[in-house]
């Protein structure tokens, strides 16, 4: 997504564009399964543009505990600072352009916002229950006949002194 900034006045101004997926790098473990709703509010202000995302589609993930593909909704936000040329404000925030730059691409900011937003850990659901350590069993699904052995090796020596 391009704003051509030329033909904008000061104030606020509204774009909307849906993008397909494989114009976004996402991460290997999630992808968008379907098209991506990119809302961009531009503030024109003194040769700097206050830009806010809102950017929303339907994620494909792959669960981090049963590695089974789920679908989650997101709805997230971005907001950046593009400054042309040097111009009165400096700080590390804001992002600085030629003078003679006539549009903002926005694909980086797109690609921040799902880098920032994105959990920590993807699971399908609170309670899952992943794979079996030993026979990689989906465990969700159905459960195994393999003896849960739960001591950490590096403490077998201990188990001496339980008997």
């Amino acid at each position: 997504m391009k704003i051509n900034i030329q033909i904008l006045s000061e104030g606020i101004h509204e774009f909307s564009e849906e993008l397909s997926p494989d114009k976004i790098e996402l991460s290997e473990t999630f992808n968008a399964s379907d098209k991506i709703a990119v809302k961009a509010f531009v503030d024109n202000f003194e040769d700097s543009y206050r830009i806010k995302l809102d950017v929303k589609t339907e994620l494909t993930i792959i669960c981090d505990r049963c590695l089974e593909e789920y679908s989650s909704p997101f709805k997230e936000s971005g907001e950046q600072i593009f400054q042309i040329g040097d111009g009165e404000y400096k700080d590390d925030d804001i992002e600085v352009l030629p003078n003679n730059t006539k549009e903002i691409d926005l694909r980086n900011l797109i690609n921040e916002v799902f880098l920032i937003n994105r959990p920590i850990q993807n699971t399908c659901k609170d309670d899952c229950r992943g794979l079996c350590s030993n026979c990689g069993k989906n465990l969700n699904k159905t459960s195994c006949d393999c003896k849960q052995e739960s001591i950490d090796p590096r403490l077998e020596k201990l188990k001496a002194f339980i008997k």
